[in-house]
């Protein structure tokens, strides 16, 4: 028998399996849209290597905190400054370590410090979280379909 019809045959097995994926899909279009903006990011700028001059400290709109690493980077005998988009506690990187920069070669002052976990983690965790609630929300139904 077609596992479809399995499913819709017991009265639960569909909703489960309904409210699971709708509960998936938000998690998967945010992480692909984050991949996605990595993917750019990767084919429109240049890398270079830069120096952490400092961290500090960015209140949230939430009432807590984070350090923001203040990164320099030369191109060309010129310099530029950048704070970065995302901060950690602790601070991630010491003041004087060397860092991959990646920056937009038509406005140089845009660019981000480029670690993998930067760039790529919360995109493959969105996903991964949206693919498994989806598959869980077939399995699920599926289980329920055949023991019912």
């Amino acid at each position: 028998m077609n596992l479809f019809r399995l499913i819709l045959r017991h009265p639960i097995a569909p909703i489960v399996w309904i409210v699971l994926t709708l509960a998936g899909i938000p998690f998967v279009i945010f992480g692909a849209a984050s991949l996605e903006h990595s993917i750019r990011i990767s084919s429109a700028f240049r890398a270079t290597e830069g120096v952490v001059i400092a961290n500090e400290l960015i209140p949230s709109a939430e009432g807590g905190a984070s350090y923001v690493p203040i990164v320099q980077f030369s191109l060309s005998n010129k310099s530029y400054t950048f704070q970065d988009v995302s901060g950690t506690i602790p601070p991630e990187f010491t003041n004087g370590q060397s860092v991959r920069v990646l920056y937009d070669p038509l406005n140089p002052y845009k660019a981000v410090v480029d670690t993998w976990a930067r760039r790529w983690l919360a995109g493959t965790i969105l996903s991964g979280v949206g693919i498994i609630l989806m598959a869980a929300g077939f399995l699920t139904a599926a289980f329920i379909s055949r023991r019912g």
